[in-house]
């Protein structure tokens, strides 16, 4: 019994994501057509949200790892 209704579930799940997905827009039906509607297309740059690294000295690799551990949680000491 269980496994029917969950199958029915899972049917009718499939069945309203087919019917939400009926329309096509415009912009994907036709790509190459020049006159359907499209949103406009922002430059977005490669190194944005990109920060300068620094080399770290030499040192044990403990301390290394205790200064660039996130702080808080259950291993806080």
């Amino acid at each position: 019994m269980i496994r029917m209704l969950s199958a029915a579930c899972v049917a009718a799940g499939f069945a309203a994501t087919l019917a939400a997905c009926s329309t096509v827009p415009a912009h994907l039906a036709a790509p190459a057509d020049v006159r359907s509607p499209h949103r406009a297309l922002a430059p977005a740059t490669v190194l944005a949200g990109a920060g300068r690294e620094e080399v770290a000295e030499a040192g044990e690799w403990q301390d290394l790892n205790r200064r660039v551990a996130p702080t808080g949680g259950a291993h806080a000491r």
